[in-house]
């Protein structure tokens, strides 16, 4: 049988259900050509529509293996992986795919729904499968898409079709032609609070703000009491830089939900926005609520350090590493702290720690090797400094470091050579100076 023949016929059973035939044609397929990633990856759809996952995963892999380069085969691999419940390597897979198609609709709502049920749990419940937090491989997506189009024509009164069936085009990529879907929705239904979400959402992201604003603003019209219509239209008015507008939605959504951790971090990010110092007590009462998130925790770390309050910016940092145990950010901050104490052993501590779990982490190295340095150690501080420039060395800190060792040296060209590195990898310094 050809490989054309094969394909045709293997895709007809995947299409008609017959999986168990299509498994059977593909591994036979596979086995006289095994160099063949096309026909490993129909293999992993059979499998995964067989509900074999671990199988179809490994299927999956044996594509991607031999087209490493294929974006699909990344998102493939990313979905068992999610579905496996390995989501660090499934946030990975999904960044790849990114990586290697920045556009690529499809992965980017995976990689959002992934870090949306990492951080929200609830979504991982199958009972939420008819919403649009949903893994969902390429031929999968499009085959959905295929079944909703034709139960629109044979169901034109039912317009929660046709609003689901918006939503996967934007995961596709088909921005424009769930606009004008749910424009037809609202249209024959004014009040369709779901298509007036989604669409203003899609407005969110093909930069429409002005009709944005509008939609939300219908929105919270139709049901004024609930916050997160105050919430999305202040996001809106913020992106149209209308921040006073902005401030006082938010701080709407505020008094409705006085409770909602989401509410105060918005409240307290559209305060830092506008330079408000209140913004800090905003981002401890979203901590306080929304207790195990580490981000939060950092933030009023950071913060609290910039306002000279150590032991609150200690205690916060330390929450923030007890719920993201390998989170180089705050354990970074932390050490800094206690260098700026000048209790060096237990900043040494700290950065060694990062480097056991993490030896690529260049900040870790070049604190490390700072502390090493005021503590006369040279030749140990210059191999930390070394050591990080290996790993980034587009980041200017351990450059300008080393500089100061072979200042110390005497090393006049060496260190020359290396301030001139350093001005080098200035011109990549917003990029390093997102913490600590």
């Amino acid at each position: 049988m050809s490989a054309t023949s094969i394909n045709l016929i293997g895709a007809e059973l995947l299409r008609s259900g017959r999986y168990e035939e299509a498994l059977v044609l593909f591994a036979r397929a596979i086995k006289q050509h095994p160099e063949n990633a096309g026909w490993w990856n129909h293999l992993g759809e059979a499998l995964e529509r067989s509900q074999r996952i671990q199988e179809a995963f490994l299927a999956y892999e044996s594509a991607l293996k031999l087209q490493p380069d294929n974006y699909e085969y990344w998102n493939s691999c990313g979905v068992m992986l999610a579905l496996l419940g390995n989501y660090d390597k499934a946030e990975t897979a999904f960044c790849e795919a990114i990586n290697l198609k920045p556009d690529y609709a499809n992965a980017n709502f995976n990689l959002r729904d992934l870090r949306l049920r990492r951080s929200n749990p609830v979504h991982a419940d199958k009972s939420v499968a008819s919403t649009d937090t949903e893994f969902f491989t390429e031929k999968e997506l499009n085959a959905l898409i295929d079944r909703l189009k034709l139960a629109a024509k044979q169901s034109p009164a039912d317009l929660s079709i046709q609003v689901r069936l918006s939503q996967l085009l934007a995961r596709s990529g088909d921005l424009r032609g769930a606009v004008n879907l749910l424009k037809k929705v609202i249209k024959h239904d004014n009040e369709n609070v779901q298509a007036w979400l989604n669409l203003a959402n899609l407005y969110m992201r093909t930069g429409q703000k002005q009709l944005a604003i509008t939609a939300f603003e219908k929105l919270i019209s139709l049901n004024p009491g609930d916050y997160h219509g105050y919430l999305n239209l202040g996001e809106a008015l913020k992106a149209a830089k209308y921040f006073s507008d902005a401030l006082v939605a938010i701080r709407a959504a505020v008094e409705l939900a006085p409770e909602s951790a989401e509410c105060w971090k918005a409240w307290a990010q559209a305060l830092e926005l506008a330079q408000d110092g209140a913004c800090f007590s905003a981002y401890v009462r979203a901590a306080e609520l929304a207790r195990f998130d580490a981000e939060l925790w950092y933030t009023v770390g950071l913060l609290a350090r910039g306002r000279g309050e150590r032991d609150t910016a200690i205690a916060a940092l330390q929450k923030s590493v007890e719920h993201a145990p390998m989170s180089n950010k705050a354990w970074n901050t932390l050490g800094r702290i206690f260098e700026d104490m000048g209790n060096y052993a237990r900043a040494e501590e700290i950065y060694r720690s990062i480097i056991a779990y993490d030896p690529a982490a260049p900040k870790a190295w070049n604190n490390l090797g700072v502390i090493l340095s005021c503590q006369g150690n040279k030749n140990e501080a210059e191999a930390a400094f070394r050591r990080a420039i290996e790993i980034a060395p587009d980041f200017p800190n351990p450059w300008y470091n080393l500089r100061d060792v072979m200042l110390c040296r005497g090393d006049q060209a060496g260190a020359e050579e290396a301030r001139k590195r350093g001005v080098e990898a200035g011109h990549f310094a917003a990029k390093w100076a997102g913490d600590d």
